[in-house]
C-alpha cells in the first residue's frame, strides 16, 4: 500500500509539474510566477500563527503559502487579486507543495536566498497540512473589499490599497505594504521611516501606526539580498534615486 501511494505521489507530483510549465509557456509575461519580495521579511513581520485571519496578495502564491506555516485549526489565508490566472498558478503551486516536488518550487523562485525557504521538509510539511486554510477570492483592493471576512492580519505587496476602505474589516491587526526605497536605506533607515510616515493619508494615521522595530527588521532582511537588491538598483526612480523594495509594517491603533 506504502509503495503505491508513493507511486500515485510522484505520478501526480510529476503532472503538477508539466501543468506549472505548460502554464508559463503558453502565459509568458503575463503571469507572477515568482516573489521579488522576501518570503523571510513579511513572514516575520505578520507572525501569522494560531487563529490570524490572514488577508494576502495572492501573486505568485508563494507568500500566502508561506503565511499558513503557523496556522492552528482557526486560522486562515485568503489570497486576493483581480487575475484569475494568478488563482490558477498558485493552485498549481500548492499541487507541488502537497506532492513534495521541492526542486521545482526552488525553481520557480527568482532569488537563491529564497529558493531554499520550501526546502526545508518541516516547513513543507506544516505548509502542506495547512493547505485547506488557503482560499482565493477575486478582488481589487484598489476598491472597496468585496468580502465580509474580518481579518487580523493583511498583507498587501506593492499593490496600491486604499486602507481607508479597508480599515473596517481589520480587528486588531498588523499590515504589510511593501514600498519603495532609496539605495542608502541600509545605512540611513530613518530617511525610509520618515518617507513611509509622510505618504500614508491623515485618515490611515488615525487608525495605524508604522511599527518601527519591525519595518527596520524587514529592511534588513531585504538588504541582505544582493541578488534582489543590486537587480532593483539597476531600476531608476523618474526623480533618478536607485530603488529597491522593503516591507512596511503598520499596526492598527
Amino acid at each position: 500500500m506504502r509503495i503505491m501511494l508513493n507511486r500515485l505521489q510522484e505520478i501526480y507530483g510529476l503532472r503538477a509539474e508539466r501543468q506549472v510549465d505548460e502554464l508559463l509557456s503558453k502565459n509568458s509575461g503575463r503571469i507572477y510566477s515568482y516573489t521579488t519580495e522576501s518570503i523571510e521579511a513579511v513572514t516575520n513581520a505578520l507572525e501569522a500563527e494560531g487563529d490570524d485571519k490572514v488577508i494576502a496578495i495572492c501573486g505568485s502564491g508563494a507568500q500566502p503559502l508561506a503565511l499558513l506555516e503557523n496556522l492552528g485549526d482557526g486560522g486562515h489565508v485568503a489570497a486576493v487579486d483581480f487575475s484569475k490566472l494568478q488563482f490558477e498558478w498558485t493552485d498549481l503551486i500548492k499541487k507541488l507543495v502537497e506532492f513534495g516536488r521541492k526542486e521545482k518550487l526552488a525553481e520557480v523562485n527568482i532569488s537563491p536566498k529564497e529558493r531554499n525557504w520550501f526546502m526545508d521538509d518541516q516547513r513543507l510539511a506544516s505548509i502542506t497540512a495547512s493547505l485547506d486554510k488557503l482560499s482565493f477570492e477575486m478582488m481589487d483592493v484598489s476598491e472597496r473589499p468585496t468580502t465580509n471576512q474580518r481579518f487580523s492580519k493583511g498583507y498587501f505587496s506593492n499593490a496600491p490599497v486604499n486602507l481607508k476602505y479597508f480599515h473596517p474589516i481589520f480587528v486588531e491587526g498588523a499590515l504589510v505594504h511593501v514600498a519603495y526605497c532609496t539605495s542608502d536605506l541600509p545605512d540611513r533607515p530613518e530617511r525610509f521611516l520618515d518617507v513611509v510616515s509622510t505618504k500614508i493619508g491623515e485618515d490611515v494615521r488615525k487608525l495605524y501606526e508604522l511599527d518601527v522595530e519591525k519595518t527596520e527588521e524587514a529592511c534588513r532582511i531585504e538588504a541582505s539580498r544582493p541578488v534582489i537588491y543590486h537587480k532593483c538598483l539597476a531600476e531608476k526612480h523618474p526623480y533618478g534615486l536607485a530603488l529597491f523594495y522593503t516591507p512596511a509594517v503598520f499596526r492598527r491603533l
